[in-house]
Formats: structure tokens, sequence, C-alpha cells
């Protein structure tokens, strides 16, 4: 598992409900607003930046069952918007990663989702979603 080093972490897991019985739900650590930055070039002066600072997020998956997929969107009010990554569970590859950019250039929360489709439903279809969660990343000027 490769992770960009100009990335904030994020871990996303499918939990099951009660064993053997195909009902899942979403857990995102961390998720609460204030709990995830990362930070955009303010402009001021790059050779200023901190590089402890990331311009990325990286979110690790876990659990998807096979042939489930999981979607990350960022919403209509964030940039960007869309499908921002989808994975399909693959039971050789329990954990997998995806890295995404912001593009907000402006202190901000940045907010997305994160859908759990089962095999064969749609997953452009927000409705159809079997389980979903809809966490925030705080934004800031670096330097």
């Amino acid at each position: 598992m490769n992770v960009d080093p100009d990335a904030t972490l994020v871990h996303i897991s499918v939990r099951e409900i009660l064993p053997g019985s195909s009902m899942y739900d979403l857990g995102v650590f961390p998720s609460r607003a204030g709990e995830v930055k990362t930070f955009y070039d303010s402009g001021t002066d790059p050779k200023k930046r901190h590089k402890e600072r990331p311009r990325k997020v990286t979110w690790v998956t876990h659990g998807i069952p096979a042939g489930w997929v999981l979607a990350i969107r960022g919403k209509s009010s964030a940039k960007p918007l869309g499908v921002i990554a989808m994975v399909t569970g693959d039971a050789a590859k329990p954990e997998q990663t995806t890295t995404g950019t912001v593009q907000v250039k402006k202190k901000d929360t940045w907010s997305y989702n994160v859908f759990l489709y089962s095999p064969g439903v749609n997953p452009d279809d927000d409705a159809l979603a079997h389980a979903s969660v809809d966490p925030d990343i705080d934004i800031h000027p670096d330097p």
C-alpha cells in the first residue's frame, strides 16, 4: 500500500452489522469537522511552504465486500465535484488506497459523501446506495 507523502490519511471501513447478514454500514476516521485538515498554497510566498502540511487526501478502504462498490463524491458545494474515487471490493485486496486532490483555493470546509453499493446496483444513483456517510475536511492556507 503506497501513501502519497503529501497527503492526509483518512480510513473508510465497511462494517457488517450482523455476521452473515449482508447488512453493512460505513465508518470513517477521522471524519468530524476539525479532525481532518489539509492545506492549499495561499500564494504569499511558495518558499515558505510547510512541507509537513499536506495538499492532498488519501483514503484507505477496509473490508469492502467482493463485488461491492464504494464511491467517494464531492458535494455540490465543494470542488472537486462528482466522483473523486470509486473502488470495487476485491477479496484478494481487503485494504485499498485511493487519492484525491483538494482543489479548494480558499479557507473552507470541503464536504463529501461516501456511498456503498451492492453488486449489480448502478453506483451513479445515490438513492440506490446501501449505506452512506458525509464527512468533512477543513482547508487552511499555507504559508
